[in-house]
């Protein structure tokens, strides 16, 4: 597959797995082995991996808050 064919594909899988994931998921399920499929699943795992960086920033600025916090009882 080409680049910039990958990168179409890539970006079709991020965008349904924000927009439709179980659209997503029946089209992966459908063919697996596909270079389409793969690009695209590639796209979606992006999609996680922002949801986790997400979900660590917040725990960390949570975290901080909890130590702010502390100080300012001692």
């Amino acid at each position: 597959m080409e680049e910039q064919e990958y990168i179409k594909n890539f970006n079709r899988g991020y965008q349904l797995a924000k927009d439709e994931p179980e659209l997503l998921a029946q089209i992966t399920k459908s063919n697996p082995d596909s270079e389409v499929v793969k690009a695209m699943r590639d796209g979606a795992k992006e999609v996680q991996r922002e949801k986790f960086r997400e979900q660590l920033k917040d725990v960390e600025v949570a975290n901080g808050k909890d130590k702010q916090m502390d100080k300012d009882l001692d």
